[in-house]
């Protein structure tokens, strides 16, 4: 069970991480820059990022649910023997995961119901630090994912011989 919550805690920091990244970088890009200095001021960053943290938290928590949890019984119970085979495993369900999230995503954004609303802004957003660096960063941010969830979740626990 600590190896779970061990391997929960790393990939809820990990997300945070990369979300920290790409928030960063629409700030530096969006505009040619102008807002900057905004990012983490008090109403912006109550607006905008800290909002973001409990979804990350709840995606974290739905990942160990529905990837790592039955990987890990896989890897442990049928592949145990097989590291190779395990680990990769990982890195394909997390990066599959990565393109439904885009897939499930992007489409929501890019599309334009309205002429000034939310969507617009932030397919604006997402058009200043480029969509393609937004795929790399949730690919890598899961498959950074699946490779720790696959370290953690390999160690056995010790058995106390007294």
């Amino acid at each position: 069970m600590v190896k779970y919550l061990i391997t929960y805690g790393v990939n809820t920091l990990l997300c945070i991480m990369f979300f920290t990244v790409v928030y960063n970088s629409v700030f530096a890009n969006y505009a040619n820059g102008a807002f900057n200095e905004i990012g983490w001021n008090g109403e912006v960053l109550n607006t905008l990022y800290l909002p973001a943290i409990p979804r990350i938290l709840l995606l974290s928590a739905l990942y160990l649910l529905i990837v790592v949890l039955p990987l890990s019984w896989l890897s442990n119970k049928k592949w145990s023997d097989k590291k190779v085979l395990s680990l990769i495993s990982f890195v394909v369900v997390s990066a599959l995961c990565a393109g439904i999230l885009l897939m499930s995503v992007e489409p929501i954004i890019a599309t334009d119901y309205f002429e000034y609303g939310e969507r617009q802004e932030y397919n604006k957003a997402l058009e200043a630090i480029g969509y393609g660096y937004t795929n790399v960063m949730v690919y890598l941010c899961l498959v950074a994912l699946g490779l720790s969830s696959w370290f953690f979740t390999q160690k056995k626990p010790e058995s106390a011989d007294v």
